[in-house]
């Protein structure tokens, strides 16, 4: 399992590359000194949300938080998703056979497969 320091890791490179990109960009357009400042103070911004973050998720109560909160979402998406079937359900015409039903034309499975002509034959003795 990848630890979430190398998450953090990745989305801190992404965000650096992007600020350089940003910066090339307004090199090009605007007061260079300005964007260096402002993205100074982005990076700072956000290596103290990373290590916020980092803290966070080593508190106990934290940890108990986010597995409760996580459990209420999955119950919320499990409710919301069987009202969805339920609707689905409750609009489907009166004629359709449920999903598991195999429609009525077709042969029982137990049947022996039908032949180029549509008629039954046996099936071949076992070896």
């Amino acid at each position: 399992m990848t630890r979430p320091s190398t998450h953090w890791s990745e989305v801190g490179e992404k965000l650096e590359e992007l600020g350089a990109k940003l910066r090339s960009h307004f090199e090009q357009t605007g007061d260079a000194g300005e964007m260096n400042d402002a993205l100074q103070k982005l990076k700072r911004g956000f290596s103290d949300a990373v290590e916020s973050a980092g803290n966070a998720v080593r508190d106990d109560r934290v940890k108990a938080d986010v597995k409760e909160a996580g459990r209420l979402f999955v119950d919320a998406l499990s409710a919301s998703l069987a009202k969805v079937s339920e609707n689905l359900r409750a609009d489907a015409p009166a004629n359709t056979p449920p999903a598991n039903t195999p429609p009525t034309d077709a042969p029982p499975t137990d049947a022996p497969p039908a032949d180029s002509t549509g008629t039954s034959r046996p099936a071949p003795p076992a070896p």
